[in-house]
Parts: structure tokens; sequence; C-alpha cells
């Protein structure tokens, strides 16, 4: 089973490795997971905490450099890909295919030319306006206000480029006003309903059904919190139950897997999101690609036939991505 992953921050641990002298950090340190679950595709996301903010645009270089000596390191494994030939290109030759993302554009600021001139020619094709900032672009959950007209200027040039336009860690009002200048499908890269799980990250069914109609596309988080609020229910089981949830509001062929592992990150790189102490990221049984296998089989057991599963594993995304990419 092919599996693509829209959410992974592995970039942030290969950039912290690489500060240290490491080097060959994907073969090193997660090539057997990607191995175990089957994941041949993902969506490496650059993220810049509040923390760094001050010196954002050092950090945004930093990871660039670091994907691409590791890029140069391992052409035997992994191959980043801008447009959709580039992707089946990449999975005929039996390599894993990168995608460039951007959690949160505050660089730019003012200068929405900057997506081009800057994040587009150094290969970034998905971005989202926020991280859990407020910008002068968009606010982050924690903020009300919608998109600044600097912000709807960047979500019409990144359509117009071809960049995934990712609306997941946008707030509510961020959220309808993007939807109501869209003029493609965008993804929700990693969220899941707010109707099991009241994460302000999470979705109403009024979005879920907004993203549908949009011919967008949702990816299942299998971080703890955005499962369920009763921690009791933070499981591999009521991942699956969101799921379901999910699939009977967007239909089979909108739904993806955006699972957001993070048991690889140090703490000194979670910044404002540390958990909290004894807790785990993601379900204990579920921590990194190599666990993948699980969810796949309790999805089987729970009645999902195997041209479901591909859908959602791969297929779905893999349609979405042809609509976008250029």
């Amino acid at each position: 089973m092919r599996i693509f992953n829209t959410h992974s921050d592995i970039l942030t641990d290969i950039q912290y490795r690489r500060l240290k002298g490491e080097k060959n950090v994907f073969r090193n340190n997660h090539l057997g997971n990607f191995s175990k679950g089957g994941v041949n595709g993902a969506i490496f996301a650059i993220w810049v905490d509040e923390i760094h903010q001050n010196n954002y645009l050092d950090w945004v270089e930093g990871a660039l450099f670091a994907l691409d000596e590791e890029l140069k390191e391992q052409k035997d494994i992994i191959k980043q890909f801008l447009t959709f030939k580039d992707y089946k290109n990449a999975i005929e030759e039996n390599k894993i295919a990168i995608l460039l993302g951007m959690e949160g554009l505050a660089h730019i600021g003012e200068d929405i030319s900057l997506l081009e001139k800057y994040y587009y020619e150094n290969g970034l094709r998905h971005a989202s306006l926020t991280w859990n900032e407020e910008n002068l672009l968009a606010k982050g959950p924690k903020y009300s206000g919608g998109l600044s007209s600097y912000g709807k200027k960047a979500i019409k040039k990144m359509q117009e480029l071809g960049i995934i336009v990712d609306v997941s860690h946008l707030n509510d009002d961020g959220f309808w006003d993007l939807m109501k200048i869209t003029e493609g499908p965008v993804m929700a890269s990693h969220s899941n309903a707010r109707a099991l799980s009241s994460h302000k990250r999470n979705l109403t069914d009024e979005m879920l059904r907004e993203l549908k109609s949009n011919g967008g596309i949702v990816g299942l988080n299998a971080a703890s919190d955005f499962i369920s609020d009763d921690k009791s229910k933070q499981d591999l089981k009521h991942l699956v139950v969101q799921l379901e949830y999910l699939v009977d509001i967007m239909g089979i062929d909108q739904v993806c897997f955006g699972f957001d592992f993070m048991d690889f990150l140090p703490l000194e790189s979670l910044g404002s999101i540390v958990p909290e102490e004894g807790s785990t990221p993601t379900p204990k049984d579920f921590l990194s690609e190599a666990d993948i296998p699980k969810i796949l089989n309790l999805m089987e057991d729970r009645g999902f036939n195997k041209d479901e599963i591909e859908k959602i594993s791969y297929k779905n995304i893999e349609g979405f991505l042809e609509k976008i990419l250029k």
C-alpha cells in the first residue's frame, strides 16, 4: 500500500540535526519508519514558532539549505517534486517524493512579490498564510478577524503560481474570507472534525461541507488533542472514528492522511507547543510512520474496502495535486 502524508515536520528535525553537524539525517533517522509504513510521498513543511519570529528569514533559509543538502546527499532515496509530472517520475523511480511547504508567510509582509521571487523560486509549492501567529496577512486560531487585503492578494498570487493553499492554521474568520475569494480547490492538510474534538484548528461541519463543495481535501490529523476532548479517547480507534466522520461529510474522494507525527522533534524545537509531561503528541500506539499499517488494518476491520483505503492513502491526494501543481 502506498501512503502520502500531507503534513510532516521532519524538515525541522533535519534542520536541528544538521546544525549539530549531522548529515544524511533522513536516511539515518526517518527512512526506516517511512519504509515500514509504506510512505512514498509527503509534504515537508517549514514552520517558524513565535519564539523565532525575530529571526524569521534566517530560520526559513536554514531550512531551505538543510533540505537542499539532504537532497544532494540522498539522491538515491528522496526527490523533491515541483510538478505532478515530477511526482510521478519520483514514484516510478521508487523514490520518496517530497513537496516543500510553508506554515505561515509572515516574512513577506506587504511585499506579495516575494511569493514568486523568493518562495516559488526556492521550490515552495504549498503554504498557509499563518502558522499560529497574527501577521500582516492573516491570523492564527487564537485571534479574531479575517484576512487582510495583503492576505487576499497573497491567495490570488499563490493560485496564479500553482501553490497549494492550506487552511489548517487559519482562524474561522480567515477561513470564510478565503473561501469567498478562492478560485480553485484548497487543502486542510492536517485538521479533523470539531464536532468530535473542540480544538480550534479542527473544522466545523459547515467548514467541511464548504471544502467539499470547493473540491478541496482534508488530511486526517493524528495529534492527540485533535482526536477527542476526552483523553481516554485519544487513541487509534477514535482516530478512525474521526476519519469515518470526515468521510461521512466530505465523501470518500476528498479525505487523505495528514498525520503530523512529532515523536522525533527535540523539545527545543517545539517552542510554544511542548506537550504535557507524560503525554505523547499522537496516540501511544501511533507514534510514527512505522505505525501506519495499524490504521490501515483498523480501517479494514471497521468496514473500509480496499478501494476506499487506497483512495484515502494516496489516490485522493494524487488527484488533488494533479489539479493544482503546474
